[in-house]
């Protein structure tokens, strides 16, 4: 139920926290979109991750509980049913690299410059987090040590 409630909020939050990392660091490497065509390139962008979702129908159906837990005895007896999840698994992944690639064709549509720039664009917004959380976790963690 959290998932189902809370995916589609978080999502949406995301979309527009990812809009303002993208716009604002592809500001500082030449790009010329404004904050709505960023937003639309991430919006886009999901969705054939929108589309994957439809896949948990079949996946719950055929797997049940064990589609979320360590423990899997029905699955591993059934070289079937693991065939199944592999496959579910490698559409999951290919959608999610059509994601990827719609996403960095987009961002470097609207900011006026390549994909592969547009994968710079992404790497310097996903710095402009690390480096803070990363210095925090760190700090953290000589504190308790």
């Amino acid at each position: 139920m959290i998932a189902i409630l809370g995916g589609p909020i978080g999502n949406i939050l995301g979309i527009y926290v990812r809009t303002g990392l993208f716009w604002w660091t592809g500001k500082w490497i030449g790009g010329n979109a404004d904050a709505s065509q960023v937003r639309a390139a991430v919006a886009w962008s999901y969705l054939p991750l929108c589309a994957s979702l439809i896949l948990w129908i079949p996946q719950l159906v055929l797997f049940g509980t064990e589609s979320f837990t360590n423990e899997t005895p029905r699955l591993d007896e059934s070289i079937g049913l693991e065939v199944a999840f592999i496959g579910f698994s490698a559409a999951k992944l290919a959608l999610l690299a059509w994601s990827f690639v719609i996403f960095f064709n987009c961002l470097g549509e609207v900011q006026g410059f390549s994909a592969w720039k547009a994968v710079g664009n992404y790497f310097l917004a996903l710095l402009l987090v690390a480096v803070p959380v990363g210095a925090i976790l760190a700090f953290v963690y000589f504190l308790r040590h």
